[in-house]
């Protein structure tokens, strides 16, 4: 079965950063030691085994603190820190011992090496906050201790070899772990990035569709809202009609369809002086024919007048077409606040899509309690209008 170079990489991709790292200081240690068991026997070079064994062991300490990182970046970036801090520390750790204690009279060169050591050691870490080089100076006092109390034993054979030995063994250990770095199973952050980057497109891409469909759910919330509202409406408008139309049946005989004036709000009054003359005429009449037979001057009770009930039954059959439009308005008003609701919950869904969808469901949402309110009060006025315009009819008749 054949595999793209895509589908290699995609897989060398996904291998963990530990078993990257895991891979990687095996293989290392493995060579160097085995290296280190192997080259002392040779005859030629059994006069300076041992020094080869202990070069070998910190060539595999090298491997094992240079392989903490799977990037090849940071490793190049340690590798280059560390290999600068060994050179330094050994050349000034071969300078020390050869041209410092080798002249010094006994006794007070170990007392030059403890001060050395000292000095050293200030210096890292002043030259580390300075020039942010941690591995750097960590190597370079660790080379340095290395190279000049290693040559100052019984068993070395010179200052010069020590610090060939020591040195050389610190960076073949560097220059492995990074070839180990390039070569198996390799990871650069630039490639990284680049895969991070286009995993972050693809999910804003899905992000966008996703606020596309919420704007659409919206908007289609919204129309519901406003055919809600407009129906409510329209509900209202006729009950207010069919009860205006239900009290103008109900009228009793001799009263006249109400003017436009009555129907606006208007006072009746002004409209029909005549009938309120009459009416008042009326009463007159009435006052002077019941002030000869009252008693102490007193009128009758409302009830003894023959008229009394019908004028009763006008009003009560004005009041009820009156509750009738008023409860027809507020059915209207009820479906105003339930588009208003649902409006606004469209508006809340479809705030990803941004400010200007949000301001344009506040708008409708605006005009349609507007609109709605307007017609309800519209139909408590006419209501009003046409119980009072009842009222005075049925007086006036009687």
């Amino acid at each position: 079965m054949a595999f793209s170079s895509s589908t290699v990489l995609l897989k060398v991709s996904q291998v963990p950063d530990w078993e990257r790292s895991a891979i990687r200081l095996s293989l290392g240690l493995v060579f160097f030691t085995s290296l280190g068991l192997t080259l002392w026997a040779v005859p030629v070079q059994e006069e300076w085994g041992d020094e080869v064994v202990q070069s070998c062991n910190w060539a595999g300490a090298t491997c094992a603190v240079v392989a903490a990182s799977p990037l090849i970046g940071k490793v190049a970036q340690l590798s280059y820190e560390r290999t600068l801090g060994t050179l330094t520390g050994g050349m000034l750790g071969f300078l020390v011992y050869d041209y410092g204690i080798r002249l010094l009279p006994d006794g007070v060169d170990h007392v030059f090496m403890v001060c050395c050591a000292a000095v050293v050691g200030f210096v890292s870490c002043w030259l580390s906050n300075r020039f942010k080089l941690d591995a750097s100076m960590r190597l370079f006092v660790i080379t340095f201790l290395i190279v000049t109390f290693g040559a100052n034993s019984k068993d070395s054979k010179s200052a010069l070899g020590v610090a060939l030995l020591r040195t050389g063994g610190i960076v073949c250990g560097v220059l492995l772990i990074m070839g180990l770095t390039i070569f198996v199973l390799p990871k650069s952050a630039t490639i990284e990035s680049l895969r991070e980057l286009k995993n972050g497109l693809k999910l804003l891409t899905e992000l966008n569709i996703l606020v596309w469909t919420c704007k659409q759910e919206a908007a289609e919330q919204l129309k519901q809202a406003a055919a809600t509202a407009r129906a409510a409406a329209a509900e209202a408008a006729s009950a207010a009609a069919t009860a205006a139309r239900a009290a103008a049946a109900s009228q009793p005989d001799g009263c006249q369809e109400p003017p436009p004036c009555v129907a606006a709000g208007a006072d009746y009054s002004k409209a029909a002086p005549k009938g309120w003359l009459s009416g008042l005429f009326g009463r007159w009449k009435m006052w002077r024919g019941s002030s000869s037979s009252s008693s102490n001057g007193y009128l009758p009770l409302p009830e003894a007048d023959p008229e009394a009930g019908l004028m009763t039954a006008a009003a009560a059959a004005a009041a009820a077409h009156q509750a009738h439009a008023a409860r027809a308005a507020d059915a209207a008003a009820a479906a105003a606040t339930q588009a208003a609701a649902a409006a606004s919950s469209a508006g809340s869904s479809s705030r990803p899509a941004g400010k200007a969808g949000n301001g344009r469901v506040s708008q409708l949402t605006q005009a349609l309690q507007h609109s709605t309110s307007s017609s309800a009060a519209g139909t408590r006025s006419t209501a009003q209008a046409q119980h009072q315009w009842s009222t005075q009819c049925c007086r006036c008749q009687a």
